[in-house]
């Protein structure tokens, strides 16, 4: 599940349609052909950047992808429920964000949920995987994958 459009959403994209999976594109605006030509289904929903919600939450697990402040808005809403994998050296807010955490780690000082980092795109979709299945959000995180 990504954005539906290009770029990163379309890598995404494609890589989940080589391993057969089923490609879901939430899009921003209300026309299915803005989606990437790997998207199976495509859900228009008219709300701009707010798709960002519905993306996060219809999710079972968020890998973090370079990014501007569309991806860092995601982040926000996956902290506290969803697993959360930044993939860094990737660019964007994945390269920054373990310097402007806190403690590298959390994105408020209560320390409510814990961010998750890897250093390739396997590791990272092993890592969100492993942290879904076990039904993990990002309040009960395995301290394993820091």
């Amino acid at each position: 599940m990504s954005g539906g459009l290009s770029g990163v959403m379309e890598a995404a994209s494609r890589g989940a349609k080589d391993a057969n999976g089923l490609v879901v594109g939430v899009l921003p605006g209300f026309d299915k052909r803005d989606a990437n030509e790997f998207v199976d289904i495509a859900i228009t929903t008219g709300m701009g950047w707010m798709r960002n919600t519905l993306t996060v939450r219809a999710a079972d697990a968020v890998i973090m992808i370079s990014g501007g402040i569309g991806t860092l808005n995601e982040l926000t809403v996956a902290y506290e429920l969803k697993p959360t994998v930044i993939l860094e050296g990737t660019g964007g807010w994945s390269s920054r964000m373990r310097e402007v955490a806190y403690q590298g780690k959390h994105l408020d000082e209560a320390k409510i949920a814990e961010l998750h980092y890897a250093q390739t795109p396997a590791e990272a979709v092993e890592m969100a995987f492993a942290l879904a299945v076990r039904g993990e959000s990002g309040r009960d995180s395995a301290r394993e994958y820091s």
